[in-house]
C-alpha cells in the first residue's frame, strides 16, 4: 500500500491477530520482497491495494502469480475503495482469492482472511481452549483505577471484565455528563472514552477535562468505531492521548494501556473467579450459532464463556427488536434514529462475533452518513434479515424464554390505568428535560412487551429516544403511543369493572 497511514493501520490490526507483518509501499517492492523471502519461510498471504502509482494491484498480482522465482505462490486478497463491480472482474481474471472494500474493520479483515485461507485449504481452523485468551495481570497497571465511559451495556460488560481480569478497578459512566461529574470527584489513573454518546460525546467530555486545570489529567484513550487516521487526528486535537478500535480486541487494548498507564505500586484488584464450564443449562454455549463466529466472540471476552453467554442473552433482550425500531423509524422518515440504531447494532454485533450482521449494519450506517438513498431499502432489508437470523437462533438455544414468562404473557391483564400513570410520569420528566425519563420509558416498554402489545415498536422507539435524550422526539412518540393505546380494545381490568358494575346488589365488590 502506498499510503503510510493505511499501512500502519493494517499492520497494527494484523499484529493484534498474531500475524507476522511486512509492509511495502509499491507493487515493485512487493514483488521483490516476495521473491527474496527465504525458501523455508515464504510469505503465505498478501493484502494488495488496488490503486497504486506505477504497477497497480492487479498488475502486481498477475506478476506474482506468474513469477518463476516463487515456488509457493501466496494467497492474495485485493483491498480497494472502489465498488466490487468495478474491480471484481479484473480480480477474477487475475485469479485472486479474496476481496475487501475500504473502509475495512478489524472484524471484516479477520473474517475475510480466515474464510479465504480455509477455502483455499491453506489454513485449518482449530477451536482452541478458552485458556488461550485468558488475560494476564497488567504489571505496570497493578491496582489502577480506570474510568470506563460507555453508554452501551454489552460494551460495558466486555471492557469491565477485561480490565478487572487484568487487575484493575473499574468505574463506569453511562454517559458524558456522568463521566465529567465522576472526573471532578475522583482521581483516575486512566480514562477509556467512548466517542459517540448522547448529550455529551467523548470529544466534548475530553475538552472539558483538559480545559479544567483543577481536575486530574490522566491519559485518555478513545474508543472509536474505526482505526482510521482521521479518527486519530480528531482524538488528538480534542486532547486524547491515543485510541483503540471497537469492537475491542483484547491484545490491542492492553498494548495501548501498557503504553499509557502510569507505573503504579499497588495491589491488583482480585479478579472475579471465572466459571469456564457451564454448571447449569442456562450457561451452556452451543458448538454452533447461526450468524455468529463463536471463536471470534470468545476472543473478545478473553475466553470468558460465562460472560459470553450472558452477552448473547443480553443481545436478544436489548437488540432483538432493533429491526422493528428501524422499520418504524424509516416509515416516519426519522433517518437520525435509523442511523443511530444501525451504529449501535454494528458495535454490539462485532462484540459478540456476529460478523455478517456487523457488516450489514455498517453498510446501512455508511450509506446514511454519505446521504445515499439509492439501494438503502435493500441494505436495510439485509440488515434486518441478518439480525433475525442471529436473534431467532439465540432465542431457541442460548436465550429461550422461560415457560413461566409465556404463561404470564397470556394470563396477565392489560392494565391501562398503570400505563396511563407511567405515560403521565414520562411526559412530566420529558417536559422538564429530566434524563430520568429513561427509567419510565423502560417500564412502559416492558409493560408493552409483557402483554404482547401490537404497539411494541413505539415502545422500543420511545426507549431509544429517551436513552439518547431526544426530548422533543420522545414527546412526539409518546403522543402517538397514547393515541394508539386509546384506540385499542378495552383492558381486561376494564371488562372486570364493567361486569361488576352490572351487579349493584352485590356489596362484596367495591
Amino acid at each position: 500500500m502506498d499510503v503510510a497511514s493505511a499501512r500502519q493501520m493494517f499492520a497494527t490490526t494484523l499484529g493484534s491477530f498474531s500475524f507476522k507483518v511486512t509492509c511495502v509501499d509499491s507493487g515493485e517492492a512487493a514483488l521483490e520482497t516476495l521473491e527474496q523471502a527465504p525458501v523455508d519461510d515464504p510469505f503465505r498471504l498478501v493484502l494488495m491495494d488496488y490503486m497504486m502509482p506505477g504497477m497497480d494491484g492487479i498488475e502486481t498480482s498477475r506478476r506474482i502469480k506468474k513469477s518463476p522465482r516463487l515456488s509457493d505462490v501466496p494467497t492474495i486478497i485485493m483491498v480497494t475503495a472502489f465498488s466490487r463491480d468495478e474491480v471484481m472482474n479484473e480480480a477474477r481474471e487475475a485469479r485472486l482469492e479474496g476481496f475487501l472494500t475500504k473502509p475495512v474493520t478489524p472484524s471484516e479483515l479477520l473474517d475475510t482472511i480466515v474464510s479465504t485461507l480455509v477455502t483455499k485449504g491453506g489454513l485449518t481452523r482449530e477451536r482452541p481452549p478458552s485458556t488461550r485468551w485468558k488475560i494476564p495481570p497488567l504489571e505496570n497497571g497493578r491496582g489502577a483505577h480506570v474510568l470506563l465511559v460507555e453508554d452501551n451495556t454489552i460494551n460495558q460488560l466486555v471492557a469491565q471484565d477485561l480490565l478487572t481480569q487484568a487487575g484493575m478497578q473499574v468505574t463506569i459512566a453511562d454517559n458524558g455528563r456522568q463521566a465529567l461529574e465522576l472526573a471532578g470527584k475522583n482521581v483516575f489513573d486512566l480514562i477509556l472514552m467512548d466517542i459517540q454518546m448522547p448529550e455529551m460525546d467523548g470529544f466534548e467530555v475530553t475538552r472539558a477535562i483538559r480545559g479544567n486545570p483543577s481536575l486530574a489529567q490522566p491519559p485518555i484513550i478513545a474508543m472509536t468505531a474505526h482505526a482510521m487516521s482521521g479518527d486519530r487526528e480528531k482524538c488528538l486535537i480534542a486532547g486524547m492521548d491515543d485510541h483503540v478500535a471497537k469492537p475491542i480486541e483484547p491484545k490491542v487494548l492492553f498494548e495501548t494501556l501498557k503504553k499509557w498507564m502510569p507505573v503504579l505500586d499497588q495491589e491488583p484488584v482480585k479478579p472475579t473467579p471465572r466459571l469456564e464450564e457451564a454448571t447449569d443449562g442456562s450457561t451452556i454455549l452451543p458448538s454452533h450459532l447461526d450468524g455468529i463466529d463463536i471463536e471470534n466472540g470468545l476472543r473478545r471476552t478473553g475466553g470468558n464463556r460465562r460472560l459470553y453467554v450472558d452477552l448473547l442473552k443480553l443481545f436478544v433482550t436489548d437488540h432483538g427488536h432493533d429491526g422493528r425500531v428501524i422499520t418504524q423509524a424509516l416509515a416516519d422518515n426519522d433517518i437520525k434514529l435509523v442511523q443511530r440504531t444501525a451504529h449501535t447494532l454494528k458495535g454490539v454485533a462485532g462484540g459478540i462475533g456476529a460478523l455478517a450482521l456487523y457488516t450489514s449494519a455498517q453498510h446501512v450506517e455508511t450509506a446514511l452518513q454519505e446521504g445515499r438513498s439509492d439501494g438503502l431499502k435493500t441494505l436495510i432489508e439485509i440488515l434486518i434479515r441478518d439480525l433475525e437470523e442471529v436473534v431467532d437462533h439465540l432465542k431457541t438455544t442460548v436465550a429461550p424464554p422461560p415457560l413461566s414468562d409465556m404463561s404470564t404473557r397470556t394470563e396477565k391483564p392489560w392494565d391501562r390505568e398503570t400505563m396511563t400513570i407511567l405515560m403521565d410520569a414520562f411526559q412530566k420528566l420529558a417536559d422538564e428535560l429530566d434524563p430520568d425519563m429513561e427509567v419510565k420509558a423502560k417500564e412502559i416498554n416492558r409493560l408493552l412487551h409483557d402483554h404482547g402489545s401490537s404497539h411494541t415498536a413505539l415502545g422500543d422507539r420511545l426507549l431509544d429516544q429517551a436513552a439518547n435524550l431526544d426530548f422533543e422526539e420522545a414527546l412526539e412518540t409518546l403522543a402517538r403511543l397514547r393515541e394508539a393505546i386509546g384506540s385499542g380494545q378495552p383492558s381486561l381490568s376494564d371488562d372486570r369493572h364493567e361486569s361488576e358494575a352490572e351487579k349493584p346488589g352485590d356489596e362484596s365488590h367495591e
